[in-house]
């Protein structure tokens, strides 16, 4: 059940020219949290993070490698594939615990490292 929500998620966050604030209201809980490498971001900073990142990438395609489920919480491990402003490509390797209320998300706690690509294409310090 999440691991397709979460592909749905996904899927929605990244389609380009889409309204990202009623996305982020949809699937995010109103206490919506994460850390990621370290970085703290609450439901608002996170929204204006993933309009700044919209503007220097383009996703093009996630490919799921490992999805554990176990009631409301799930493991993932995941490459988010795209390319930079300049057609540079982009992977992105993604090791993640969400947890959900209901059909939000309310918690992500995971790791992000570059494959492939620049890091201030997708503002990882």
């Amino acid at each position: 059940m999440y691991a397709e929500l979460l592909k749905e998620i996904w899927a929605a966050v990244y389609v380009p020219n889409t309204d990202i604030i009623k996305t982020i209201e949809k699937y995010f809980h109103l206490d919506y949290t994460q850390c990621i490498n370290g970085v703290k971001l609450n439901k608002d900073q996170y929204l204006t993070h993933v309009i700044e990142q919209r503007k220097q990438i383009k996703v093009l395609g996630f490919d799921y490698k490992h999805i554990l489920e176990k009631k409301n919480e799930l493991f993932a491990c995941y490459e988010v594939i795209g390319e930079n402003t300049q057609l540079s490509p982009i992977v992105g390797e993604v090791i993640a615990y969400f947890c959900f209320d209901g059909k939000q998300v309310l918690q992500i706690h995971g790791q992000v490292r570059l494959l492939t690509g620049n890091y201030a294409d997708v503002d990882m310090k």
